[in-house]
């Protein structure tokens, strides 16, 4: 009797007229492919969707995203190979005829996400049909286009110079210019471009248009981190506006620049950066690029002010906190021999305070650690934690996220305590 797998049972069962697809594909959790049947089931059930557009009862593309999932966790080469050839010409097909000026703006991310898989599939016709879309300008003000070009910018990706070299005119438009722009200037510091796509007419006027822009700081960064690589006149005058600009942030990326020209006025500012709290690690980063690490001052040096800019650097991500803390002090340092490293070095933890916000909900105070991984565990250490149990919930935690065989089927202090002293009896 031939085996019928939970994800063949789930699109059986999800293309009933009436049933929930995305539902039953949602409840398989992480679902690897590696079987080719597993591939057809999910070819024919692309292709059903397909043909249901063209009826009176058409699916939706959550549906749709919902199947085209699946293709991101593929774990043999006979399943990559199948998609490459029979799956992906199917979503190009779709993605032609779907993604139209008519699209309705509900769809315009299902439809990018197809583009995505393209991206990471590395197919020739994959990769011209993403072209195409981003010269007609489709959806050019979607976020995920930073997720698409940030795909590109993997050493490892074929397509690469390719892609930079092919939307060079005309430039990308909208938001998906800007992340055009962090890929190009990615490629630009690895040397892979003989010219800058925005070292043109068209580019530095849009160069110029963001470093100008007051809402839109990210923008003016991208276009600061690129000066280096400009050779036309107008470099000069784009330096000055990115030097004299609202945003720190932005005058650090001018300051890279400057110095990466050659400016001493630039290694200065660095330097001036580099005891600034909320951008000593960049900036401190930034002059060990540049061979320039005598311009770091001797406070800058210091491992536990390292240590304490870093942690401010990880709160200020925008996926954690977005902004620094209001109080960021130190709460304990010592060295010890690490499990999830296997060696001894010195670990350091932090208390952050934030306000409270304009909901008038309370101040948010935790805990976070620097010396492996920087993180903060959120939902389980509080400031009430001795330094020796969140010690032990981050050595737990690291060597579950490495799945290393040390890690307890339960994280907890106990266990995570237990580790942590037989490692240093060990040591």
């Amino acid at each position: 009797m031939t085996r019928i797998s939970k994800l063949q049972k789930a699109l059986t069962q999800g293309m009933v007229e009436g049933a929930d697809l995305a539902q039953e594909i949602y409840e398989l959790g992480e679902y690897a492919l590696a079987d080719v049947e597993d591939c057809q089931a999910l070819q024919e059930a692309i292709e059903a969707w397909d043909a249901s557009r063209a009826t009176d009862a058409p699916r939706g593309f959550e549906e749709l995203q919902a199947l085209s999932g699946l293709l991101q966790d593929v774990s043999s080469h006979e399943a990559y190979e199948f998609i490459r050839d029979e799956t992906l010409p199917k979503l190009v097909e779709i993605f032609r005829r779907e993604a139209t000026p008519a699209a309705r703006d509900q769809d315009l991310a299902e439809l990018l996400f197809l583009l995505k898989l393209l991206a990471m599939f590395q197919s020739d016709e994959g990769i011209e049909c993403l072209i195409e879309a981003v010269h007609s300008g489709f959806a050019s003000e979607e976020y995920l286009w930073e997720v698409i070009f940030q795909i590109f910018c993997d050493a490892d990706h074929p397509a690469r110079e390719y892609v930079a070299n092919a939307l060079r005119e005309p430039l990308p438009r909208g938001f998906a210019a800007v992340t055009y722009l962090d890929f190009v200037n990615t490629l630009a510091r690895e040397e892979l471009l003989e010219s800058h796509p925005f070292d043109t007419p068209e580019g530095l006027a849009l160069l110029n248009e963001w470093l100008l822009d007051p809402d839109r700081f990210s923008y003016a960064h991208s276009a600061a981190a690129c000066l280096p690589f400009l050779f036309s006149p107008e470099r000069d005058s784009l330096m000055a506006l990115a030097m004299e600009h609202v945003d720190s942030g932005v005058q650090l990326e001018s300051a890279w620049a400057s110095a990466r020209l050659g400016g001493e006025g630039g290694v200065k500012l660095l330097a001036r950066f580099a005891q600034d709290l909320p951008h000593a690690a960049t900036a401190i980063e930034y002059l060990h690029e540049l061979d320039r690490d005598d311009a770091i001052p001797e406070s800058s040096r210091e491992p536990d002010f390292q240590a304490l800019a870093e942690m401010c650097q990880w709160l200020a991500h925008p996926n954690e906190f977005g902004e620094p803390p209001i109080e960021l002090t130190l709460f304990d340092t010592r060295e010890l021999f690490w499990p999830p490293t296997n060696d001894r070095r010195q670990v350091w933890l932090f208390r952050y305070r934030y306000p409270e916000n304009e909901a008038g909900e309370a101040a948010e105070e935790g805990l976070g650690m620097v010396g492996s991984v920087t993180f903060s565990l959120f939902d389980e250490v509080t400031v009430g934690h001795s330094p020796e149990d969140v010690y032990a919930l981050h050595c737990c935690w690291e060597l579950e996220f490495q799945e290393d065989p040390r890690a307890p089927l339960q994280r907890s202090i106990e266990a995570g305590r237990e580790i942590l002293q037989a490692a240093q009896e060990a040591d």
